[in-house]
Order: C-alpha cells, then structure tokens, then sequence
C-alpha cells in the first residue's frame, strides 16, 4: 500500500511539471510572441536587424526592360523603393539619355548615387551607376561637339563629364565651384556660366572636359540662372537675384558681361526668341505676384518695349518669331513685336505652374502641373482655345524635361504619384520616361 502512494505522488509530480511546460510554451507563443519576441527555437532574425533589411532589398532589374502602354502612350520608368530624381536630360536621336540621383537600393538602383539611364521610346535600355563623391548630383548636361557633358556639385566639389555618342564616359575633370550653372553651345564653341560667390561667370570646355574660366565676371548675389539666348555673337543672360530681382546681362567675348536690364521685386516665368528690327532678340514674361509684364529684348538685352497684365497670377508665353500670344486668367492677349497692338479674346483658364514650352510648325506645345495633375496641351497658330493633350494625377519633384519630332512629345519628369500613366511606380519617387503621339494635335511638325 505504501509503495502505491510513493508511486501515485511521483506521478502527480511529473503531470504538475508537464503542465507547467505547457503553459509556459503556450503563453510565450501567443503572449510574448505577440509582443514582437522570438519564441524557442525561432531561427528567423528580429525585425529591423540587417539580416531583414537585407532580405528585404528588392531584387536588381534585367535589362532591357519593355515600356508600358497606357492609353495611347508609352511609359518607362527608373527607380527603386525610394526617391529617383531626373536631373538633367539628352534627347539624341532615337534615344534619350536620363541623368538622375537615386538613394533606392534595389530594382534600378544600387544605392545613393548618380546614374544614367539609356532609353528608346519603346524599352530602358539600361542603368549605369556613375561614380562619385558623397552626395554628388547632376545639375545640368547638353549635347556638344564633343559629347554630352554632364555638370555635377556636391559640397567636396563641382565637376565635368564628357560622354561620347554611345553614353560611354571618356572623361572627368574638376571644375570651379558653382551654385548654378547652365550650358550652350552657340557657332562651335560649348561655354558654361556659373554663379559662384563672386557673381556670374563664364568659361569654354576643352575637349577634355577642362573648363577654361574668362577673367571677366559679372559680379553681385546671384540665385538662378534661368536662361542663356545666343544670337549675333551675343549671348543674353537672364538670372534671379538673390534681392528678389531679376537681371538681364550681355556677355560677349571681347567685351565681357554688361548689365542691360534689372527689376526689383519681380520673378522668371518664361522666355521665347523674338525678331525685333535690331535682330534676333527675345521676349520675357514676368511676375510681381499681382500681374504679368511682357518685355520685348533687343539681341544684347535691352529691353526696347513692355506691357502689362494685372491681376493674373500665372500666365504663358507664345511666339511664332513674330507675334507674341499670351494665355492668363481666362484671356488670350496677342502682340504684334513692338508690343503696341492688342487684342483679347476669351480663352481657357489654365492656372498652374509651366512645367515646358516647345514651339512646333504650327503652334505649341506646353506642359502644366496644376491642381495635383500633370496636363499637356497643344495650341495651334489659328486656334484660340489650347487642346488637352493629357492629363495624369501626379505632382512632378524638380524639373520636366521635353523634347518633340515631327509627330511625337517626348517627356522626362519624376513623381510620387502611383496612379494613372505613374501606375507602375516602385515606390518613392521615380523618374518617367512618356512618349506621346501629336499627330491627332493639330500643331504636328518637329520643333
């Protein structure tokens, strides 16, 4: 009897322990497990150790990689989990060069960094890392006689690349620090003006890359330089004033920069060239916030006539060489070049910020960000309404690029936007590549 109880007891013991293991596996399974703790025997790394961030890097992309197609168009696009910027773009024949900084880490990209992505209309060709300093990024490029040039900054330093016709690097060289710069190459001869801490100034490319700066500069705060017309030996400078101004300057080689026009308190909107009885000279819109001023500029940028627009927060600027059309607040204005005719007529009531403006054979063709949309319309010479060409929702992260043939608009911008035509979108912001037809647009012709 004695060695039954002994036996009994034992048992208990043994079922107490059983059930003690039992509950402690239960409760680290569906109590501790769901505070984000590894339960026994979990091999898999905790959440956020770089074990997980490494599986969690998506793969890299094949190339090359077929376009999309959304309604009529054809849409590629660059990036990865995070951010991708379009910098600076070449159009060069069938294909389209896209300079653009990236910190993704898969799909396009392999990390922070510049990159050149090669495109046809109808596939991405491929994505090439260019090598780089920390937080180096692409501010402008251009095709030259040489090549495309590349322009980058970052705060160790600025630099040139020269890339040859088939996008290969041929060579890099360090150039004077800039804030801003733009390129142009005008009778043969590829010249770059920066602004740097002493004002605006201008240097020629060797072939090497190497730029060769001009003793001469212009000096003041400068902001931006918006844009550079070439004509008659002449180039005309327009740029932002850091006193929220605007300066218009002629630089010639002999003589040097001089100031021929400065506005207080007015910005950039847009620019087109203009045949004045001096020459080939140009047009500028300007904003103070409550209404537009049209100038007409003679080749050394002097401005010879002007008129006002009140009330119109934005407008848009039009030219066919000799007249000068103006889109604001609902109203079409047209010009003759002296600026001394009028007339109004009702028109569309556009109200965004211009994203591009290409004059085509018989009319234009303009892009808008407005109301969280990019829009393209169209506008023929003999049309007083302009024509949506498109609409996508979807707000562009810095600059548009656009460039026409004599039936196609071809568009390089980058968005956060997953919808409409931006649908395929990795995540972040991506750099789209879009092609569209202008052949039902009533201005087709090459620009």
């Amino acid at each position: 009897m004695q060695r039954q109880k002994t036996v009994a007891k034992w048992l208990a013991v043994v079922l107490l322990i059983t059930l003690s293991v039992g509950c402690y596996v239960v409760y680290d399974a569906f109590v501790a497990g769901s505070r984000g703790g590894a339960s026994a025997g979990d091999g898999a790394p905790p959440a956020g150790s770089p074990e997980e961030d490494e599986i969690l890097v998506p793969p890299p992309s094949e190339f090359p990689r077929s376009a999309d197609s959304y309604l009529g168009l054809t849409v590629s696009h660059i990036g990865g989990e995070g951010d991708d910027i379009a910098r600076a773009a070449v159009f060069a024949g069938d294909k389209t060069a896209v300079f653009f900084s990236s910190d993704s880490r898969g799909h396009d990209a392999a990390g922070e960094g510049m990159y050149l992505a090669l495109m046809t209309d109808s596939e991405l060709l491929s994505v090439t890392r260019i090598e780089g300093g920390a937080g180096e990024t692409p501010v402008a490029a251009a095709n030259t006689g040489s090549g495309v040039l590349l322009l980058t900054k970052s705060d160790e330093g600025c630099a040139a690349r020269l890339f040859g016709t088939d996008f290969r690097l041929l060579s890099r060289a360090e150039i004077p620090s800039f804030d801003d710069a733009l390129i142009r190459t005008y009778d043969g001869v590829t010249r770059v003006f920066y602004i740097d801490s002493r004002g605006i100034n201008s240097g020629t490319l060797s072939a090497s890359a190497t730029l060769l700066p001009d003793q001469n500069f212009l000096p003041g705060s400068y902001a931006k330089l918006h844009e550079c017309y070439a004509a008659d030996g002449v180039y005309s400078l327009i740029a932002a004033s850091d006193a929220q101004g605007l300066t218009v300057a002629e630089f010639t080689q002999n003589g040097g920069f001089k100031v021929r026009y400065s506005a207080k308190n007015r910005s950039f909107v847009q620019f087109v060239p203009l045949a004045t009885d001096e020459g080939a000279g140009f047009a500028m819109l300007s904003s103070d916030g409550s209404g537009l001023r049209l100038g007409a500029f003679s080749p050394g940028g002097e401005e010879t006539a002007s008129a006002d627009i009140d009330g119109a927060a934005n407008g848009y600027l039009f030219s066919d060489g000799n007249t000068l059309r103006v889109l604001a607040g609902g109203r079409l204005y047209t010009y003759c070049r002296h600026l001394d005719t009028v007339t109004q007529r009702e028109s569309a009531r556009i109200d965004g910020e211009l994203l591009f403006s290409l004059r085509v054979e018989r009319g234009e063709l303009f892009g808008v960000a407005e109301g969280g949309s990019v829009a393209v319309y169209s506008f023929a010479d003999d049309s007083d309404l302009p024509l949506l060409l498109l609409s996508a929702e979807g707000t562009p992260e810095g600059k548009c690029f656009a460039a026409s043939d004599r039936d196609s608009l071809r568009l390089v911008l980058s968005t956060r936007s997953d919808k409409d035509m931006f649908a395929a979108n990795f995540g972040g912001a991506d750099a789209f590549f879009v092609t569209l037809s202008t052949e039902e647009s009533g201005v087709r012709g090459g620009g």
